[in-house]
């Protein structure tokens, strides 16, 4: 391994996230996840207990590039998505189809169910994750199921079975397969499941107290029990997670750090709510302001006749004059 390579290495923050070995045109090599950066690329730089496909990887490396993220969580799931975009040929395990769980909300029936499923799809409905470890995605189903009794079976929900499935009889769904449930009190049942996905705690708290105080009032107590303990059980451990609806967006993110009249820009672009490439781009003799600067980042690099996503973020809101009309822009916190 060549010596600026180590030094490099060496340099690593100790912070989690991705790491991608490259050759010498430029193509992944390797793709990686760690808890720490700084320990975990630095075990390459040491021979001992490294396989032989491991040290012919090393031997081929010109370069390692890293993406940061919040926790190991975040790392795996960019891992997945990377290894599957670029096939390094040194990575192995993840390269088939399977994928991290997601929960799917079939939002374009009238009377929606939730499944998990392995990918999400653009086609209408709304996908909720990925999920990791996978069992946490079966939990979650279970929960929908026991707590908001929203279908989660394959039968035809159009109310023509003759008598419901056992589900209802086991008090985890409302009935629509027999026309067992109203069109209001469904899909306000379906709002809260979403709510509960989106891990939008305060919102699903005020529903659900808004329907333990109806229930109360029609002196429905058994109704508004259910609806109680739900409550106590969100308030007690539901957390908002870094798990959120996947969009499946078209977004380029940009940042930049700056000193003086150098700055460093970073590019990420996602593409169908995967993280496709990230980009880095050198300046020097800047004199403009931030605002007027990333304008003209954004105009020359969307000038050329590049890709413009539905949505671009920045770091640092551009000057508008610059901006291209098809874009949305929209700040992000610097970080």
């Amino acid at each position: 391994m060549d010596s600026r390579l180590v030094e490099k290495i060496r340099s690593l923050p100790d912070h989690p996230g991705c790491y991608i070995f490259r050759g010498a045109s430029g193509e992944a090599l390797y793709v990686g996840k760690a808890k720490s950066l700084k320990d975990r690329v630095r075990s390459y730089t040491q021979a001992a207990g490294q396989t032989a496909k491991i040290a012919q990887m090393v031997s081929e490396a010109a370069d390692v590039e890293i993406i940061l993220t919040r926790s190991e969580v975040e790392a795996l799931i960019l891992e997945n998505n990377l290894v599957k975009k670029d096939q390094p040929r040194y990575n192995t395990d993840l390269r088939d189809d399977k994928n991290f769980p997601y929960l799917k909300v079939t939002s374009v029936d009238p009377f929606p169910r939730v499944a998990l499923v392995r990918r999400a799809g653009s086609d209408g409905n709304r996908y909720f994750g990925p999920y990791l470890p996978a069992s946490n995605a079966h939990r979650t189903l279970k929960m929908v199921q026991q707590y908001f009794k929203v279908a989660t079976c394959h039968e035809r929900l159009d109310g023509s079975r003759p008598r419901p499935c056992l589900y209802y009889q086991l008090d985890q769904c409302l009935g629509p397969c027999a026309g067992l449930a109203g069109a209001e009190e469904y899909s306000r049942a379906v709002r809260d499941v979403e709510l509960f996905l989106e891990g939008r705690s305060p919102a699903l708290l005020a529903s659900l107290t808004g329907k333990m105080d109806e229930a109360s009032e029609a002196r429905a107590y058994e109704k508004a029990a259910h609806y109680r303990d739900l409550i106590r059980t969100i308030r007690d451990s539901m957390e908002r997670q870094h798990i959120a609806s996947v969009g499946l967006e078209d977004q380029d993110f940009f940042h930049f750090h700056r000193e003086g009249a150098q700055a460093m820009v970073q590019l990420f672009v996602m593409r169908g709510g995967l993280v496709q490439s990230r980009r880095e781009f050198s300046f020097e003799g800047i004199e403009d302001d931030d605002a007027a600067f990333m304008a003209q980042v954004l105009e020359r690099y969307y000038g050329r006749g590049g890709d413009v996503p539905a949505e671009v973020c920045a770091g640092t809101m551009p000057a508008g004059a610059a901006a291209p009309d098809s874009m949305a822009a929209c700040a992000v916190p610097p970080g």
